[in-house]
């Protein structure tokens, strides 16, 4: 199993070459690493041969193999694209991530806006749905030092729940940086060795609202979480060595992605996220609401949180990636799609748009709905925290779920 995995990791060390960010973290063994950096890099076609060698050399059976073989198959649809080759974006999208997302019905959107819409137009008279929401978050919205303040309470918090639930690696650590000019809203760069960066985007709003989900989404117990215990248990114990990188155009980030987006909900079960945000986070940032306002507050983010996921809404922005690349939306009709029905700013909507112009991000763009709604079911019903645990380590397919 090793040599295939050093072979493996070479491969998309290699393609990571051609296509830059391809490989988003990687804990394997180092010199193997500067063996590749220090090498010239290798045409797509003896990559394309590489990756078929390496479908013959798979030493597992069983759903290893089957998982193994998806991960080779998303290998060799990169190389495709990398190549030139067109593809239908649905192909794009099952030959990468083994999936298809499924995109949220028109009439099911439009009752979660009237819902919206009935709980801010009871006392003033009707206006855009848009300029109510926008409106309402703007007492919400955090200053640069209320947010490092929000966000090291609410790592604390977090850190705490998922250590009730899940094991953590001894002597892992979450280091916080904050960044501009990025597309993204904040990213967690695991660095291995049980250690995160999360760079914070201060070019975006940021809401109090959202920060348990946020760091949930990129801690505990969402990325950070998952990628330690990955490097551990897989990597370190069981020596897996295609399991020491992560790319970002493999059947995993949709797990990784469903898990995180799903994280807030399994460490703050039934309403606790509202009664620690009443309770905790609002005074800690100077944020009071009276006792109609707490009201308003539950009843939008309870409807809020079926459309949005946080912030900007997942299933809108999988129905525009899809519309915008079979061409049934132009980019200007897709950022304004993006806008009014994902309620983001003006400035939100173009920095998604620019994501899914991306050739390395425009698929992933429909994955965080799709993994969400798979991880969601796979852990209700009897034991979720045990099958939300398998899901952050063991390899598991999203065509199993």
């Amino acid at each position: 199993m090793e040599k295939f995995g050093r072979e493996y990791l070479k491969t998309i060390l290699e393609i990571n070459k051609h296509f830059e960010g391809y490989v988003d973290s990687y804990f394997g063994p180092p010199e193997l690493k500067k063996q590749v950096e220090d090498s010239s890099p290798r045409s797509i076609a003896v990559l394309m041969e590489e990756v078929e060698v390496l479908g013959d050399l798979i030493p597992a059976e069983g759903k290893q193999k089957e998982y193994l073989k998806k991960c080779l198959k998303s290998m060799e649809t990169t190389l495709k694209i990398i190549n030139g080759e067109k593809l239908e974006f649905y192909d794009e999208i099952k030959n990468i991530f083994d999936v298809k997302p499924r995109l949220i019905s028109d009439k099911r959107i439009l009752e979660m806006r009237e819902t919206l819409l009935d709980i801010f137009t009871r006392d003033q008279d009707e206006t855009s749905l848009y300029q109510l929401y926008r409106e309402w978050t703007k007492q919400f919205c955090l200053g640069k030092g209320e947010l490092a303040k929000a966000i090291t309470l609410t790592l604390e918090e977090v850190k705490t729940r998922s250590r009730a639930e899940f094991p953590l690696v001894k002597g892992e650590k979450v280091k916080l940086n904050f960044v501009e000019n990025q597309p993204w809203k904040a990213y967690n760069y695991y660095l291995g060795n049980a250690t995160s960066k999360i760079d914070i985007n201060l070019d975006y709003p940021y809401y109090a609202f959202e920060i348990p989900r946020i760091m949930a989404h990129e801690t505990y117990p969402g990325h950070h979480h998952l990628l330690q215990l990955r490097e551990k248990i897989l990597y370190q114990e069981k020596e897996h060595f295609e399991a020491a990188v992560c790319t970002l155009q493999s059947p995993l980030n949709v797990i990784a992605e469903g898990s995180a987006n799903l994280a807030w909900e399994v460490i703050f079960p039934d309403d606790e996220l509202y009664q620690w945000l009443e309770k905790v986070l609002f005074p800690e940032v100077n944020i009071k609401l009276s006792s109609p306002e707490l009201d308003i507050f539950y009843q939008v983010l309870e409807t809020a949180d079926q459309l949005l996921m946080p912030e900007m809404s997942f299933n809108i922005i999988t129905r525009a990636t899809v519309n915008y690349y079979q061409e049934k939306m132009n980019k200007t009709e897709t950022i304004n799609y993006i806008k009014e029905y994902g309620l983001v700013s003006p400035e939100t909507a173009v920095s998604l748009m620019e994501m899914i112009e991306m050739p390395l991000m425009r698929s992933y763009m429909t994955i965080y709905s799709e993994g969400y709604h798979l991880c969601k079911a796979y852990v209700s019903g009897s034991d979720p925290g045990k099958k939300f645990e398998k899901l952050l380590t063991e390899n598991i397919l999203p065509s199993w779920l």
